[in-house]
């Protein structure tokens, strides 16, 4: 049976690399994205290296859409065997100010990269978590 793998944020980045070697293996892999067409187009893009992949919208920051593409997977698939919690932002790195970090940016920070793995983790089944 082919393992079926969400990976959330594999539009670029760690989570395309991760993505494009899970399928590599023989892994299903499902391209988490905030933006379906840019998840669109990176699984078109492992679809043309030999990669089994289909987009998936799923924004960490919204629990509301986590709950409902993990409903969506497992409708599709019936089950997540892998979850890989990539998704993550950095907007303090660009940020113009050189002053005290701002709170805003470190709340959004948070949010993301913290709460939204966290709501990740909880929307999958126990026995794949």
């Amino acid at each position: 049976m082919t393992k079926v793998a969400v990976i959330t944020g594999a539009n670029r980045g760690l989570g395309f690399a991760t993505a494009r070697r899970l399928g590599q293996s023989g892994v299903h892999v499902i391209v988490g994205a905030r933006s379906l067409a840019r998840g669109e187009e990176a699984a078109d893009r492992l679809r043309r290296d030999g990669v089994d992949a289909e987009p998936l919208h799923i924004d960490v920051n919204s629990p509301a859409n986590v709950q409902q593409a993990a409903e969506q997977v497992e409708q599709d698939h019936g089950r997540i065997d892998i979850l890989v919690n990539n998704a993550g932002i950095l907007p303090e790195a660009t940020a113009s100010n050189v002053g005290p970090l701002d709170l805003d940016l470190l709340t959004r920070t948070f949010e993301t990269n913290l709460f939204g793995r966290r709501r990740s983790h909880e929307s999958v089944p126990a026995a794949a978590a």
